[in-house]
């Protein structure tokens, strides 16, 4: 599997928002929606975990995924 790279401002946020490595991981692997992005290269995903809905954008390299951002989304948001 290829490795999952947090830069530290995507840490601080996922400590700020309770969001677990294991999260992303789970919604970048098995995604329940894929949604374009305005940069081609990045890719959107998301997947309900513990009934909420995890928003995570990424990039992928040859060997890893770059996390950009990783958010919950809340009940109101237009694509939740």
């Amino acid at each position: 599997m290829k490795e999952i790279i947090l830069p530290l401002h995507i840490q601080k946020r996922m400590s700020q928002r309770g969001i677990k490595k294991s999260y992303i991981k789970k919604v970048i692997m098995e995604p329940e929606i894929i949604l374009p992005t305005i940069n081609p290269v990045r890719k959107r995903v998301m997947r309900k975990i513990n009934n909420n809905r995890l928003d995570v954008i990424y990039v992928e390299t040859k060997n890893s995924f770059i996390i950009v951002t990783a958010a919950w989304l809340n009940k109101g948001d237009a694509k939740c």
